[in-house]
């Protein structure tokens, strides 16, 4: 299995219910959903999301059930499969103490876990290149500097619209190939 964000706590909350599965790679993933709702919890309703959180874990455990109550860090320790997580220190969506620190705490003397661990690639390009995360930041500035010369304000619709007419796909989304064959071979060696 493989997961990023959401699918990365996908993967560990299924590992719960699947002791067949043999390898799973996490990326930027976390340990409850309660915890992915925390951090922009925070920045739209600041200390008064610790009065929302409740009411968001009761939801859950009315709408899903005993599967809402499912954790990653239980279905990791309830599998027999390899586990490789990978995640960067600066993501912002997902707080390393709610992910990877936990999971390398736990785990990080079990041998069929392997981590990597980054420090400026922040949630969503982990697995691109370094040249593909440099293009990207580039590529942020010069369109926030293409919407103050308009003097406008930066929106998901204008930056789409940007990225449609300027956005190179070869460069931006060129992937990390070291770190992927990493995973290639990890899933090889618990296939065998």
């Amino acid at each position: 299995m493989f997961g990023q964000s959401w699918g990365g706590y996908a993967v560990g909350a299924v590992l719960n219910l699947h002791p067949e599965v043999k390898a799973a790679v996490m990326v930027s993933g976390f340990n409850r959903s309660i915890d992915m709702m925390r951090q922009p919890g925070r920045k739209i309703a600041g200390p008064a999301v610790s009065l929302i959180l409740p009411c968001l874990d009761l939801y859950e455990h009315v709408k899903f059930g005993k599967f809402a109550g499912y954790t990653a860090l239980d279905g990791l320790k309830k599998s027999k499969a390899g586990i490789f997580i990978t995640q960067s220190r600066d993501d912002q969506v997902v707080p390393v103490r709610y992910s990877y620190d936990l999971f390398h705490e736990t785990f990080q003397s079990n041998p069929r876990f392997r981590f990597r661990e980054y420090q400026d690639r922040g949630h969503a390009y982990v697995y691109y290149s370094q040249d593909s995360v440099r293009y990207r930041k580039q590529f942020d500035q010069e369109y926030k500097e293409h919407m103050r010369r308009l003097g406008q304000k930066p929106s998901n619709e204008s930056y789409n619209v940007y990225s449609t007419k300027h956005f190179d796909k070869s460069k931006g989304l060129e992937l990390d190939v070291p770190l992927m064959n990493q995973m290639a071979d990890f899933y090889r060696q618990y296939m065998d």
